[in-house]
């Protein structure tokens, strides 16, 4: 026991003396000067208490040095800057390598940079006011105005100050800028007279303008250094402009429901002089109308359409086509000065379909320079009416026949007919149908134009077998007057031979009732027969025929009447 007893009062004595040694350790920083205009030397010192020898580090700009085994109880370091810089003394230990106290072991190094202070050479003077403009040149913590002789300044701020002189004469002006320890300053002669100060009238040139318009503020009698600041209001808000000349003229924007009233409030020359005047002027703001056309780029079926429009007012107006984009017929108006009229083309020249951009201007009756307008895209589609000839047709064994139509050219059409039958239409004038069957064929033409009612028109073929009749009266009376058999036409290398009651031939023909192959009768050719023989008129009564031909299976056989009395 007495063994352990020892051993614990020895720990106990060690740490008791390192205790104290930890505690009387103490390295006290010190720095002759912190703060230097553009650039300084700093010289530290430290003070040690405590065992020696000691170990130390301090660090600065970066850099970390140590110091680990100084004898002296004083420890002295120069240090040079241009720039701020923070320097720390750190890890302090005694000679047991117990870690000691570090006062004021850390501090910052300032160098203020010196200001360059300018003063503007624009300065501004009335009667013996001076406003001057100046730079400090870069940071600063103070700043001064004082001049030679007496007056004051007021207001007077870092970069402006107005220096009223109490007489004449030269004047020496300062001025001063603190950069914390740097200081600099700068300084300008001033000759002050007396200066009179800005004049001017001024008048609105028109005195009825449209409202949103522009309007001229012209000044007369003005005097004063140029150029002038001229401050104005229109009431609501305050503007600013600059005369350079006695001639020079502003353009402003009136606004206000029926007028607008000017004022001219303050003149400010070149050299800063200024007067108060309070002046007006009105002028009368007339309304620019705003016409609403009633359609919208609607269109129309026909040759005409009816337009109108909403005006603002009771005010003049005018209709007129801003552009024919569609090369039509051209476009009329009924009354283009009527806010609703009929506008028209010509019917018998109208396309297809025509779009004109018609543009109505609406005039104020007050103010004629006051104009507004709308525009509006009128389309108009031809009306189609259509007709493919006499409603029927009956052929006899024809396999194309022609047709004339109306009101098809230049209008979009389309066929539909029966199985079998083809259409050519390069001349609407004569439209060909071929493939033709015996019975009733059938074609429809479907004209669909835009805005307008689809149109139909129908055209019915009957073909027959041959037609023949049994007798004709070739008596001048323009009816009847030639035997013709229906259908022979198409009989190829058909020949027709007539004989009276003894078997004579009287009469005979090959291609009997020839027409050209597009189905024209040839003009030069006669159809059918006329009743005359190589010798002359036969005479009435009764006659025998035969007609033969490729496509018949045997020759026709038949008898007719001849009958020249009229009734």
């Amino acid at each position: 026991m007495k063994k352990y007893l020892h051993i614990i009062l020895t720990l106990s004595l060690w740490i008791g003396v390192t205790n104290l040694y930890a505690q009387g350790a103490k390295a006290t920083v010190g720095f002759d000067q912190l703060r230097f205009c553009e650039s300084g030397t700093v010289t530290m010192t430290i003070r040690f208490e405590g065992p020696a020898p000691y170990e130390f580090k301090y660090s600065y700009a970066g850099g970390i040095y140590s110091e680990p085994d100084w004898n002296s109880d004083v420890f002295t370091k120069e240090f040079t800057f241009d720039t701020d810089v923070t320097i720390e003394v750190f890890d302090f230990k005694d000679v047991n390598g117990v870690d000691g106290d570090v006062v004021n072991g850390l501090e910052t190094v300032l160098i203020d940079q010196m200001p360059t202070p300018t003063i503007s050479p624009n300065v501004l003077t009335c009667r013996k006011e001076v406003t001057l403009s100046a730079d400090p040149g870069g940071e600063f913590t103070d700043f001064s105005w004082t001049a030679s002789e007496s007056g004051v300044f007021d207001p007077e701020t870092i970069d402006k100050a107005t220096f009223f002189a109490d007489n004449t004469g030269s004047h020496t002006v300062t001025y001063q800028v603190e950069n914390g320890v740097c200081v600099a300053s700068t300084q300008r002669v001033l000759e002050i007279e007396e200066v009179a100060t800005p004049t001017a009238q001024f008048r609105i040139v028109e005195d009825r303008i449209c409202n949103g318009s522009n309007a001229t503020l012209e000044f007369s009698n003005i005097t004063g250094r140029f150029p002038i600041d001229v401050s104005y209001t229109d009431g609501e808000s305050e503007f600013s402009s600059i005369l350079n000349n006695s001639l020079e003229k502003i353009i402003v924007t009136p606004t206000g429901a029926s007028s607008a009233s000017y004022t001219l409030n303050t003149l400010i020359d070149v050299e800063g002089c200024d007067n108060t005047l309070n002046t007006s002027d009105d002028v009368i703001l007339d309304v620019v109308p705003n016409p609403v056309v009633d359609f919208y780029d609607e269109a129309f079926c026909g040759d005409e359409a009816n337009v109108s429009v909403t005006l603002y007012e009771s005010n003049k107006c005018e209709w007129k086509v801003v552009a024919d984009e569609s090369d039509g017929s051209g476009l009329y108006f009924e009354d283009r000065t009527m806010a609703e009229t009929k506008a028209y083309v010509n019917s018998n020249e109208q396309q297809a379909y025509e779009y004109y951009l018609l543009e109505l201007t609406e005039i104020n009756v007050l103010n004629e320079s006051c104009t507004g307008s709308d525009g509006v895209l009128l389309e108009l589609y031809k009306k189609p009416i259509i007709s493919l000839g006499a409603p029927d047709t009956t052929g006899y064994l024809d396999k194309a026949i022609f047709f004339s139509t109306l009101g098809l050219e230049g209008l979009p059409y389309e066929w539909d007919f029966s199985n079998g039958l083809n259409i050519n239409d390069e001349r609407l004038d004569k439209v060909i149908v071929s493939g033709l069957l015996s019975g009733l064929n059938e074609v429809i033409c479907t004209v669909e134009n835009g805005t307008c009612p689809i149109v139909e028109a129908t055209k019915e073929i009957t073909i027959l077998d041959l037609y023949q009749t049994t007798g004709f009266s070739p008596n001048g009376d323009f009816t009847n007057e030639t035997f013709i058999i229906g259908g022979a036409h198409n009989i190829s290398n058909n020949t027709f031979t007539v004989y009276d009651m003894s078997g004579k031939v009287v009469f005979q023909e090959e291609n009997f009732c020839h027409v050209d192959p597009d189905g024209d009768p040839d003009g030069d050719e006669k159809i059918g027969w006329d009743g005359n023989s190589n010798a002359g008129p036969c005479p009435e009564g009764t006659y025998y025929y035969t007609f033969k031909g490729d496509e018949l299976v045997k020759p026709i056989q038949n008898y007719l009447i001849l009958k020249r009395s009229k009734p």
